[in-house]
């Protein structure tokens, strides 16, 4: 499976949202925003990046960073606002008392 990577598509004219199809899966797109979420293949997400910002209608073109996110939290004490100790293990401990 390859690996595929975001890109957000900023237009100026939302007509040609089916245009957009031959570079990648749409995901969504807002027509009061004018813009389209997509994904593409990691490997020739910069030539199609290249290939969208020569298109007439689209204004700009950004990379979505969603997949250098970390998705792996780890179970360890904290505090809140406040200063109080609480345990995310037990969700009780942050109920008020």
């Amino acid at each position: 499976m390859k690996e595929r990577s975001g890109i957000i598509v900023w237009l100026h004219s939302t007509k040609n949202i089916k245009a957009l199809r031959r570079f990648g899966s749409i995901y969504y797109y807002s027509r009061r925003l004018k813009y389209v979420s997509m994904y593409c293949d990691l490997d020739e997400r910069d030539e199609i990046i290249k290939r969208l910002e020569k298109l007439r209608f689209v204004k700009r073109v950004d990379v979505s960073f969603l997949h250098e996110i970390k998705r792996e939290y780890s179970k360890k004490k904290g505090k809140d606002q406040y200063g109080n100790p609480y345990d995310l293990e037990d969700p009780l401990t942050l109920l008020p008392s």
